[in-house]
């Protein structure tokens, strides 16, 4: 089975994420212009939004009866908890782990649309400026914090054969296949 795991930078623009075969978990508003099999979205704002309007299953947080946070699936109407450890951590690294969570040792696991090579002074997201999303002229955000989980999130699953996409030359201490390759595999 091949597995993508969607993030919001612009490195995904030349993708088309409809055309994608195998599973597909995409991050909060992405089910506005695409279709998915699962959505991840840890802030309120888009969990809320989603649970109205979408029924495409939700990945989020959940605060219990006793104030403790777990990973929760809201479907057909309902929350229930998965059987995923939960680390608080961005949309992005939360669906990777969700979906090393139910994957085999022998699916194929992509990231697409993680920029963590991305050096520019203002904000890499394939929504900015659009109605929910920040403006473009917003300061980027520090991508070391969001590598960092995502380095020690892929070494939780050393069995896993997880592949960073895209056209970068840096070495980011993660398994990474340029944009063609990726494309020759699940179109």
């Amino acid at each position: 089975m091949i597995y993508t795991v969607i993030g919001n930078g612009e490195s995904r623009k030349p993708i088309d994420i409809d055309k994608v075969q195998g599973c597909k978990i995409g991050c909060n508003g992405i089910y506005l212009h695409n279709k998915v099999d699962y959505i991840c979205a840890m802030d309120k704002f888009w969990r809320d939004k989603i649970e109205k309007e979408c029924n495409i299953p939700l990945i989020s947080r959940k605060i219990n009866q006793a104030s403790q946070m777990s990973l929760q699936m809201f479907s057909d109407g309902k929350w229930r908890n998965v059987d995923c450890r939960f680390r608080g951590y961005c949309s992005g690294i939360t669906a990777l782990d969700f979906i090393c969570s139910i994957a085999n040792k022998n699916d194929e696991i992509y990231l697409i649309g993680f920029d963590f090579d991305y050096t520019g002074d203002k904000l890499n997201h394939i929504y900015k400026d659009t109605k929910f999303h920040p403006k473009a002229s917003r300061p980027a955000q520090k991508e070391s914090v969001f590598l960092k989980q995502c380095i020690d999130t892929i070494k939780r699953y050393p069995r896993y054969n997880i592949q960073w996409v895209t056209d970068s030359e840096q070495d980011m201490g993660i398994v990474s296949i340029k944009i063609k390759d990726y494309l020759e595999r699940v179109m």
